[in-house]
């Protein structure tokens, strides 16, 4: 045998390796994308746990070629649906959390009657001008056709929405 005749059968050879390889990750890709579906599934179904999987792993068995069959073995596809599976449940789990998660509590101000029933009589004795003034504070936008009792409402409606006046 010639350098040439043993370099070739390497090459053959590592050809072949490398064109099985290739086909087993592309099938097992194929296998992984649709395990999410095949889960989704099976949790449909009234059966209890064991037997969802057992379903997804049969669905998934017989996608795969007799050729690898020897290679991915119905404990290596429950391996794969187990780990996507977990997966999938952690991150519902962490979307559900993120979606229940309540938002940081606003300070919400307790106004009492009496400070409140000070405030509108204030504001009723106050003439239109000093109302304009008070609900510019309030960063309230005035308009020279509002009557004094809108303008005191729309000021009352800002203070009970907490709203402060700017000095």
């Amino acid at each position: 045998m010639t350098f040439f005749t043993i370099f070739s059968i390497v090459v053959i050879v590592l050809f072949i390796t490398a064109m099985l390889a290739a086909a087993y990750f592309a099938i097992k890709a194929v296998l992984t994308g649709d395990v999410s579906q095949l889960v989704a599934l099976a949790e449909m179904t009234t059966l209890p746990g064991p037997e969802k999987m057992a379903q997804v792993v049969a669905s998934m068995y017989q996608h795969v070629p007799k050729a690898f069959r020897a290679i991915l073995t119905e404990e290596r596809l429950e391996a794969i649906a187990q780990g996507i599976f977990n997966w999938m449940r952690k991150y519902a789990e962490e979307y559900i959390s993120a979606i229940k998660k309540p938002e940081p509590e606003q300070e919400i101000k307790q106004i009492s009657e009496e400070a409140i029933a000070e405030t509108i009589a204030e504001l009723l004795n106050m003439t239109a001008q000093a109302l304009a003034e008070r609900a510019r504070a309030y960063g309230i936008e005035v308009n020279p056709k509002t009557t004094k009792k809108e303008t005191a409402m729309e000021i009352i409606k800002a203070i009970l929405q907490g709203k402060t006046a700017e000095a």
